[in-house]
């Protein structure tokens, strides 16, 4: 009986403390109801001030603003983009040593002869020219001048190159003459077969010719017309050797005229060049 009564006394006071809990958030609840009426009371504050209103979610707290993020991840196209202009420089994507590794593994004797000989011609060390070709552009030109059937020539030019610090260099290169501009010495390397050149026919089957830009107009024209007559002609009229032709043919003369004449449209045009005005 005494342990009914005592848990009946239990029940009656956790039912009290429920009621007293109730009342209580019954009245937290009209507290903040009449808040809210109080605040929706209030005037509407200017345009521009909301931050100062009461009214406002913020309740007149000032919010620091973040700057939205932007997205940096590249896209697609932009991603492909980069890998070209990296390839290009950087010679399929490797880098700058690993480019030139790659060049000099394939090396053989006939890169080192012909580079060799170019470099003879201008006046430089063969160890200094072949580094000066493996590190440059165009070293594909070779396998292209090496097969059968493959191009007639290969372009040399020994001229100032810049360089992303410092000033110019006088450098060797390979170069492409259909994009590349000449601005002082090119030498060119011609076959003389439609062959392979292999090492043993590379000393006899390749001619060689250099020639300048003019000086003075920096032109090629000039270099032309000088490359004509200090080398080509001279060479030509030395020969004895002209087949079927007999050595007095009136078509032998006629040449050497329209060789002349040549010549002097060179003359002529080099001299336009240089008197040229630049507006």
């Amino acid at each position: 009986a005494d342990a009914d009564a005592d848990a009946e006394e239990r029940k009656e006071d956790t039912s009290i403390e429920e009621h007293k809990a109730a009342n209580t958030y019954d009245e937290e609840v009209a507290k903040v109801q009449i808040k809210r009426k109080d605040v929706r009371a209030l005037p509407r504050p200017p345009s521009g001030d909301r931050k100062n209103n009461p009214r406002s979610r913020t309740g007149g707290v000032i919010l620091k603003k973040y700057a939205r993020r932007t997205n940096t991840a590249a896209k697609p196209t932009e991603r492909a983009q980069r890998s070209v202009h990296q390839s290009k420089d950087t010679d399929g994507g490797k880098s700058g040593k690993e480019a030139r590794a790659a060049k000099a593994a394939t090396m053989d004797a006939r890169h080192k002869y012909v580079i060799a000989c170019v470099a003879d011609m201008v006046g430089l060390e063969a160890d200094v020219a072949e580094n000066q070709v493996l590190d440059g552009p165009n070293f594909e030109l070779f396998d292209a001048f090496f097969v059968p059937n493959g191009a007639r020539q290969l372009v040399f030019f020994h001229q100032l190159v810049k360089k992303a610090k410092g000033d110019p260099i006088k450098e060797l290169k390979l170069a492409d003459p259909s994009s590349e501009a000449l601005t002082d010495t090119c030498v060119f390397v011609t076959r003389g077969t439609d062959k392979g050149i292999t090492t043993s026919n590379v000393a006899n089957e390749l001619s060689y010719g250099r020639f300048s830009v003019d000086p003075e107009t920096h032109s090629i024209l000039g270099g032309m017309e000088k490359f004509l007559t200090d080398i080509v002609q001279p060479s030509m009229q030395a020969n004895e050797n002209w087949g079927k032709m007999a050595s007095n043919d009136s078509q032998k003369e006629e040449f050497f005229d329209s060789l002349e004449r040549f010549k002097s449209a060179l003359n002529e045009a080099n001299i336009a060049v240089g008197s040229r005005v630049i507006l």
